[in-house]
This record gives structure tokens, sequence and C-alpha cells, in this order.
């Protein structure tokens, strides 16, 4: 198998770095609609708290996989 130069392992491992953020992200999008569909399946109202802990999760994977992907291209 040929080589790989040094800037075009760079450049793959920066998109594949890419990719898997933006894999990662997905979970925090579907993580409020999972809570709902949940709550609104076994019959329950959906509290307050559920709320606020889906919502701050989903925003902190969102935030923390943008952070990664925005390191990555650097």
């Amino acid at each position: 198998m040929p080589r790989l130069g040094k800037e075009q392992q760079t450049k793959i491992w920066q998109r594949s770095n890419i990719h898997a953020g933006i894999e990662l992200i997905l979970p925090g999008v579907i993580l409020p609609l999972i809570y709902f569909a949940i709550s609104l399946t076994m019959f329950n109202e959906p509290s307050t708290t559920g709320t606020v802990l889906a919502g701050a999760d989903s925003v902190l994977l969102i935030g923390l996989r943008a952070t990664a992907i925005w390191r990555s291209r650097e």
C-alpha cells in the first residue's frame, strides 16, 4: 500500500473528526424529541424539570461537538 504524505494524513484526520462531530450532534437534536415522545407514550405530561434537563443536555451535546469541529478545522 502506498504511504500518504503528512499533509494528506492531516486532511483525512480533520475530515474524520468533522464527520464524527456531525454524527454526534444528531443525538443532541433528537434527545428532546425522544423525551417528549416517551412522556406522551406513557400518558404523562412532560414535566418542567425533565424538559429543562433534556434541553440542557441537548445544548451541551451540540455545543461540545460544535466546539470540537471548530477546533479540528484549525
